[in-house]
């Protein structure tokens, strides 16, 4: 019996006719199957498969990217804080027994840009330390002048052990004259320090030994230590027993030395880190004149944390130099050779990233 089609065409009964591709029933059967169940199931597995496969391989890529940037943003550290300090006092027709109106302010900058890799690392502190007061109808006087940076970048050798070089930097930023004015009062005023006037410079190859993130020691055995005098006439000052008054050598604006270091650096924080403590030491051996005679320099900060932001800091650097000398007593008249110490206390602003 022939078959009707659900278009109402007529076929023979497909069982009792020989299929061969000869045979145009054959064919047209099969152009029906084709077309009517083949070709619609193709594109709708083809639709389906598509796009999951294009986020098979679009996937990975982003994922890999955003990985690579979370991680390059967790090797790098980043910790600043500034702080202020301003008092005025204004006074007129004072009363018989008072003083004078003063004007004194304050700057307290330091930052730190740390960045640890598996193979490298490189560390970076600056500190900035500013003060300047102003008595009555006086000019400006300065205080406390320092502005340091120190900088350590290392290679991986096994462990916790790095092959390291550090460059540190210290001087001042402004000039002093007589008086410790910051401008000259008199034509025969005389300049004391300015920038780079005196100034040290060194550069430490050693070996850093870094176990944690709180605490990390170089060891140089061969360390460079420079005493730059950028102003030839505070080079050419000297004392009556014939020594300069910054380590360097007579009239030479540049003196180069060569020996020991040890740096050890501790960062601490306590409290649910409402506390922070941070301590530097570091010690250097003159090779070329009396090794025995370390240098030392020690600088300390406590910060009490008083906001999400704001902070008190008490800081207080400890320097002793065979070398230099010091205004014995606060008098400048009177030098010699004693151990240095600049005390601060701020409130400021401290931010970290």
């Amino acid at each position: 019996m022939p078959e009707v089609s659900s278009s109402g065409q007529f076929f023979p009964n497909t069982l009792t006719a020989p299929l061969s591709p000869s045979n145009n029933t054959y064919q047209h059967v099969m152009q029906h199957f084709f077309i009517r169940q083949l070709l619609p199931l193709g594109l709708l597995c083809l639709l389906f498969y598509s796009p999951l496969h294009a986020q098979k391989i679009e996937t990975p890529v982003f994922n890999t990217d955003t990985t690579r940037r979370d991680s390059l943003a967790k090797r790098w550290h980043f910790n600043g804080g500034i702080g202020l300090d301003a008092s005025a006092i204004s006074l007129l027709n004072p009363r018989v027994g008072e003083g004078d109106g003063r004007l004194s302010a304050g700057l307290q900058l330091n930052a730190m840009l740390n960045y640890e890799g598996r193979k490298y690392l490189w560390n970076n502190r600056a500190i900035l330390q500013l003060s300047v007061l102003k008595e009555s109808d006086a000019d400006w006087t300065k205080g406390a002048d320092a502005l340091l940076w120190n900088s350590q970048i290392g290679r991986r050798l096994v462990g916790k052990w790095f092959i390291a070089l550090m460059a540190d930097i210290q001087t001042q930023t402004l000039p002093t004259y007589d008086g410790r004015f910051l401008s000259p009062q008199t034509d025969s005023s005389r300049v004391s320090a300015r920038c780079f006037a005196p100034a040290t410079l060194k550069l430490a190859p050693g070996l850093l030994w870094k176990p944690n993130q709180r605490f990390n020691l170089l060891l140089s055995a061969v360390s460079n230590k420079n005493v730059i005098v950028s102003d030839p006439v505070l080079a050419a000052q000297q004392t009556e027993s014939g020594a300069t008054l910054f380590g360097n050598k007579p009239g030479k604006m540049w003196t180069g030395q060569v020996g020991a270091e040890l740096r050890a650096d501790l960062n601490l924080k306590f409290a649910n880190n409402k506390v922070a403590f941070l301590s530097v030491l570091d010690l250097y051996s003159n090779y070329l004149k009396t090794p025995e005679n370390i240098s030392v320099e020690w600088l300390s900060s406590l910060d009490l944390l008083l906001s999400k932001h704001l902070a008190l800091s008490l800081r207080s650097d400890w320097y002793y130099d065979d070398a230099v000398l010091v205004k014995v007593g606060g008098r400048p008249d009177r030098l010699g050779k004693r151990v240095s110490i600049r005390n601060t206390f701020f409130v400021k602003y401290n931010k970290v990233f």
